[in-house]
């Protein structure tokens, strides 16, 4: 097999801003009962979860729990936490705050996407 993985590969980048990159943007990324995504908006809510997490100091191999219903947001927040080159960790949204707040100081997550 010629091909090689990068030093360096970033999953977001790998599965959904490589997409853009090849003018495939306008399909269909994301479907939901709500209707449908394109890479293009799923990478655009990525982006702006990325921001406001690098905004608050969210660092490379930080971890960032997210614990949102599935849907566009967790998503958006998935990819975004990746794209900063967080780590995720992934908490089922239904949990009492309490058990939240468990994960949250066992993992040492820097913060929660609740």
């Amino acid at each position: 097999m010629t091909d090689e993985l990068p030093v360096q590969l970033n999953v977001a980048d790998f599965f959904l801003d490589a997409r853009v990159r090849e003018s495939r943007g306008d399909r269909t990324a994301l479907l939901t009962d709500a209707g449908r995504l394109s890479y293009r908006e799923v990478q655009a809510l990525a982006n702006r979860y990325a921001n406001v997490l690098s905004s608050a100091g969210v660092a490379p191999e930080q971890r960032v729990i997210i614990a949102l219903p599935d849907g566009p947001d967790y998503v958006a927040a998935l990819f975004g936490v990746l794209k900063i080159g967080a780590v995720v960790v992934m908490v089922n949204p239904e949990l009492k705050p309490d058990a939240i707040e468990y994960f949250f100081e066992y993992s040492r997550a820097a913060v929660a996407l609740v």
